[in-house]
């Protein structure tokens, strides 16, 4: 993880001493410290820098500091910082002005460095908290979807064997697709159980298990689900250059259930009828490329720069008007990121109809591993 950048700290006080002196303590203990001398000011400083906490002083000439904090809570992209009231004041009634127009605190003056230390202190953390818990529960929201996503495939996939088993030849056809239906059933609750480790793992509360994985058995299983797809659209999909010895460091429940399924997925939704989906692999010192290219009409151009995010504008339909979710590209970039490799996808210019070539980055793994 890289370094927290110094909490930013805007000083708003009229008085030149109290203003310096603020400034020296806070500088001293590696704040990033803005100032400035009035009302005005202190709005459009606040604007431009949005700090993590403002120190308002409360008697200013011009706008004095409850109106400066009404309009900062007005203001839908400084309402949210907090504000310490600088004051001379003790009363009852001054405090709960302070609070009533938005203060998180107050300090009295003349200041006391440490409780202003310790409040600032407190006041950054809580920030910094409540930042990070939304962004948790943002990426367990998002996690939610994308596994959703794979589960919805699963679905998929019991769905279409059972429309076409022949309710007059039942026992012949279902004898012969069972197998599948159980199959897909049970990678179902897999993926539940995937939802939970994806938790887990965004919380940091435990590593992954990354092994040896074979890469030619995590393909078969991961194919396995998708048949029936590639049938409707007689789709062939070629693997015949991956070497049966070859693994790849990788967490292989995900690999299997999520990374592989979603990129073949993705290349019959966007394939023809009667086309390939080539699958080789090239071992680079000890790096592993998995290459899968489709012959469909390709990713826009413009796509791209938002290709592993979760915008819905760039949903794109298939060959057959098949609907994605948006979530199966963020999803591969999160495992694969998990696994200390890498993911790249690269398209002819729109038009060419020439397909997508998807590359996926391993670090090499052991044979003899995998077979433990």
């Amino acid at each position: 993880m890289g370094e927290i950048a110094p909490a930013k700290v805007l000083i708003v006080e009229d008085d030149s001493s109290d203003l310096n002196f603020l400034g020296k303590i806070l500088s001293e203990e590696n704040y990033k410290i803005y100032l400035a001398t009035g009302g005005e000011e202190a709005l459009k400083r606040a604007s431009k820098v949005i700090p993590d906490l403002i120190l308002l002083d409360v008697m200013m000439p011009g706008l004095n500091g409850f109106e400066v904090c009404e309009l900062l809570k007005k203001d839908p992209a400084t309402m949210d910082i907090p504000v310490v009231f600088l004051t001379g004041k003790t009363d009852s009634e001054s405090i709960i002005k302070a609070f009533e127009v938005g203060g998180a605190d107050y300090l009295t003056k003349p200041f006391n460095a440490a409780e202003l230390l310790a409040r600032v202190y407190t006041h950054i953390n809580l920030v910094r908290n409540t930042k990070e818990l939304a962004r948790r529960i943002q990426e367990i929201n998002e996690i939610m979807q994308m596994v959703s996503h794979d589960l919805s495939n699963q679905i998929f996939g019991i769905s279409g064997i059972l429309d076409i088993i022949d309710p007059e030849h039942e026992t012949t056809e279902f004898k012969n697709y069972l197998p599948m239906l159980k199959n897909a059933a049970n990678n179902s609750m897999i993926i539940v159980e995937l939802i939970k480790e994806l938790v887990f793992f965004e919380d940091k509360k435990q590593d992954w298990d990354l092994s040896s994985v074979e890469v030619k058995k995590s393909l078969v299983a991961a194919i396995e689900p998708l048949v029936i797809k590639f049938h409707d659209k007689k789709i062939v999909v070629n693997w015949d250059d991956i070497p049966d010895d070859l693994c790849v460091l990788a967490n292989e429940r995900s690999l299997t259930q999520s990374v592989f399924p979603n990129v073949l997925s993705n290349a019959y939704k966007f394939s023809h009828k009667n086309e390939a989906i080539e699958i080789k692999a090239k071992v680079e010192g000890d790096k592993v490329k998995i290459l899968i290219q489709d012959q469909g009409i390709g990713i826009p151009k413009e796509f791209f720069p938002k290709l592993f995010t979760f915008d819905k504008s760039i949903l794109q339909k298939g060959t057959m008007g098949e609907q994605g979710m948006g979530y199966g590209l963020p999803l591969i970039k999160k495992f694969m990121d998990a696994y200390g490799g890498a993911v790249e996808y690269t398209s002819p210019p729109a038009g060419e109809d020439r397909g997508t070539l998807v590359t996926l980055t391993f670090k090499l793994g052991n044979i003899n591993e995998a077979n433990l």
